[in-house]
């Protein structure tokens, strides 16, 4: 009994890598975004955009001010 369990976990254990690669995959799906064109159209954008930018301004001036003797 014990042979025949054995011998049958390794035959459909032997099957299943064969049903695994018989799957299809699916089809590739390339998506472009033109980053620019958000920036310059998205009300959110244009309010975050100009806040990092007034923090870099800003941490600039910083860095400037402590560099300084």
């Amino acid at each position: 009994m014990t042979k025949l369990l054995l011998s049958l976990s390794l035959g459909v254990s032997a099957l299943i890598p064969a049903a695994a690669q018989a799957q299809a995959l699916p089809a590739a799906v390339v998506a472009i975004v033109d980053v620019d064109r958000v920036r310059t159209t998205c009300n959110a954008c244009k309010t975050a955009i100009a806040a990092l930018q007034a923090q870099a301004t800003a941490q600039d001036n910083r860095e400037k001010a402590l560099s300084a003797p």
